[in-house]
């Protein structure tokens, strides 16, 4: 009886552990959270398209603050291929290549002032280290031209330097 109360309290502690952390991402377990996979950036609200009718649609931010520069996060890139790019066509050009073209974003993707920087976690794995303020967020098909592009060494993860061709839907 012993033994089976205490394996139903460690499976209550457990479950109560997980959901914590997916809520509650505290710095020393920041790069095991899941709060913290998903790299592609996406803004964590419904697109455009999938808004109720009824809805009035906000604003629409057609340039980013005087002087400053807009981010975005492309994907990953490694061995001279991407993983899942964020921009339709971009998976056959080396990350220089897509310099001075005008693409379309493949996915929902957050618009930031600056892109994110990355360190090691325990494990030696490539985590962030900061993420910058969201300006506003891209749905896909959205149009920009690439500026920039930056990957932190030693990581797989591309970030863009962008110039918005689209107006950039508002943070909510």
């Amino acid at each position: 009886m012993k033994a089976f109360l205490v394996a139903i309290l460690t499976g209550i502690i457990i479950l109560a552990v997980e959901r914590y952390t997916e809520t509650h991402c505290f710095e020393l377990i920041r790069p095991f959270c899941k709060a913290d996979t998903d790299q592609r950036d996406a803004p964590s609200r419904e697109s455009a398209a999938q808004r109720p009718a009824t809805a009035p649609a906000p604003p629409a931010i057609t340039t980013t603050s005087a002087g400053g520069t807009a981010w975005m996060f492309l994907g990953s890139y490694a061995d001279g291929r991407w993983e899942a790019p964020g921009l339709y066509g971009a998976g056959s050009f080396a990350p220089g290549q897509l310099i001075g073209r005008d693409w379309r974003v493949t996915l929902p993707v957050n618009i930031r002032q600056d892109h994110y920087d990355y360190g090691r976690n325990l494990a030696g794995r490539c985590v962030s280290t900061s993420r910058p303020p969201v300006l506003g967020w891209y749905d896909t098909g959205a149009r920009v031209t690439i500026r920039s592009v930056w990957q932190a060494e030693g990581c797989d993860e591309m970030w863009a330097e962008i110039v918005p061709l689209d107006p950039i839907n508002p943070p909510e």
